[in-house]
């Protein structure tokens, strides 16, 4: 993929097959927790202002390694999806720094608003097996849970917390021309 800044046009919606939305949070002090969500939307769309990316994922699309923790993360302890369904990105600027792409955007999780800057790779459009073209975009990003009001906290016997606060954001799509 290029990170060179596109000369396109039109919008790019997503193809739900080839993408994906991860995390990550340090577990037990001592592990890395991995999830992610079954259900993801996104768009990327050149128009007269420039580059713009909105992508949000449903909350009760949470794929996680076991079960049993999914009604704790879905409840208001955590991610509270009954009163606030989906996490919802969208972007304001888009500049390219050191051949890497850097997005400018706000992510609200449940209800709380706040200031990110994604960082990756957009890349340039090609042509797909279908007859159509395709886009690859695979950004990142870290956040701390707690700017969102994800408080839930528990020690462990020595005192270190058992889930860090920063999570790690993954996110990669494939996008087709519309």
């Amino acid at each position: 993929m290029s990170t060179t800044q596109q000369q396109s046009t039109g919008l790019w919606a997503l193809d739900k097959t080839h993408s994906s939305a991860r995390f990550e949070v340090e577990h037990n002090s001592a592990s890395t927790f991995r999830g992610g969500f079954e259900d993801v939307e996104a768009k990327l769309e050149y128009g007269p202002s420039g580059l713009s990316v909105t992508g949000s994922v449903r909350v009760e699309s949470i794929d996680l390694a076991d079960p049993q923790m999914r009604g704790h993360v879905l409840s208001p302890e955590f991610l509270d999806a009954e009163r606030h369904p989906t996490l919802d990105f969208v972007s304001g600027e888009v500049d390219y720094e050191d051949g890497e792409a850097v997005v400018a955007g706000e992510l609200t999780i449940r209800g709380e608003r706040r200031p990110l800057t994604v960082r990756g790779k957009i890349g340039e459009p090609f042509e797909n097996a279908y007859g159509g073209r395709s886009m690859a975009v695979s950004l990142h990003a870290a956040i701390d849970r707690t700017d969102f009001g994800l408080n839930w906290q528990m020690e462990l016997p020595g005192g270190e917390p058992v889930l860090g606060n920063e999570v790690r954001l993954e996110i990669e799509l494939e996008l087709v021309e519309v």
